[in-house]
């Protein structure tokens, strides 16, 4: 993937290479064949050329804000895979209207009890976590895997975050500690990274969704909303403590990030230029690595594992299988 921040920053075409121009700066170039995905942030400028390059190859864009906030994709011609969505569509795949039909409530039980078993498992690794957090976690993940309800479903993810963020806090030194958990806006440095993290990983899972012929903005478990990419977000869920936290936990404790790398603006803080690259590097990092798939048992990193459950996902709504395989990590 190719991250462009700098402001100002253009990236035009030059031969069979992007060419990324900075004011001031020297010119980076990029070969198109080296290239997954082209990331633009705030003011950065893409060419004509250069995105026509870029759609006949299939290399999608995705555009942010300066501070993080994804609010498009643009990529080539619709997957035409139209049975998968129309799979997807189908009274009992999704939430046409509540309670969710039975096929998307089996494959949220799945995501939801695998998001909760990982938020329990990066706690137990990373710190001398309280019993009765961990507690507390089992016995909702245990109970999301068989919740009758969606509403019931909720609850015990609710649940289940409150316990993970009040132990979340304390793997960490007591000056990055966060009183709660923040998102529009972040109020404390932990959260701002946590909320960017978050929008590299949505971006990820849109991307994973369309490739399997899925529309990303229509969900099993988050509801539709104009512009919310429900899918994207049912799909991201158990990747959440699996990615994101870890990394955001991992670069504190190991000095990559510093205090004054953030900005405070009343009560709003944000991350200065070098902590989100130092972030990107990060994700990028983690999202590299391998893990064993628990069905097919081969090893795979963390982005193909994405792609591949995006792609049982949408044999799951076709009615192909029951529901997703979970994936969870010990």
């Amino acid at each position: 993937p190719l991250y462009v921040q700098a402001y100002n920053a253009t990236v035009g075409l030059s031969g069979e290479c992007l060419r990324v121009t900075v004011p001031g700066k020297d010119t980076v170039e990029v070969g198109l064949a080296q290239t997954s995905q082209v990331n633009i942030y705030g003011t950065a400028k893409v060419t004509t050329q250069a995105l026509q390059q870029c759609l006949s190859r299939d290399i999608p864009v995705a555009w942010f804000t300066t501070r993080g906030w994804l609010y498009g994709l643009t990529t080539s011609a619709e997957n035409r895979q139209v049975h998968i969505r129309a799979a997807q569509f189908r009274e009992d795949a999704g939430p046409l209207a509540h309670p969710v039909g039975p096929r998307g409530l089996a494959i949220a039980r799945t995501l939801i009890a695998d998001k909760i078993a990982n938020q329990r498992t990066m706690l137990r690794r990373n710190g001398d976590s309280d019993a009765a957090v961990l507690d507390q976690l089992r016995d909702a993940c245990a109970n999301a895997a068989v919740a009758p309800t969606a509403a019931q479903l909720l609850g015990h993810e609710g649940a289940a975050a409150r316990a993970y963020w009040s132990a979340f806090g304390a793997l960490l030194d007591e000056r990055w500690r966060p009183t709660k958990s923040t998102r529009r806006p972040p109020e404390d440095p932990v959260n701002a990274m946590l909320s960017f993290g978050y929008a590299l990983l949505v971006k990820d899972c849109q991307l994973a969704t369309r490739a399997a012929g899925l529309d990303p903005f229509f969900g099993v478990f988050h509801t539709a909303h104009h512009g919310r990419p429900s899918l994207a977000l049912d799909l991201m869920e158990p990747f959440r403590p699996l990615v994101v936290d870890s990394t955001v936990l991992v670069m504190i404790k190991r000095g990559e990030v510093k205090l004054d790398d953030f900005v405070w603006t009343g009560q709003a803080v944000a991350m200065k230029q070098g902590a989100r690259q130092a972030l990107i590097r990060g994700y990028e990092r983690r999202m590299d690595e391998l893990l064993t798939h628990p069905t097919f048992g081969y090893r795979i990193s963390y982005r193909q594992t994405i792609g591949v459950q995006a792609r049982l996902l949408a044999r799951a709504l076709a009615g192909e299988v029951a529901s997703i395989p979970s994936i969870r990590t010990r």
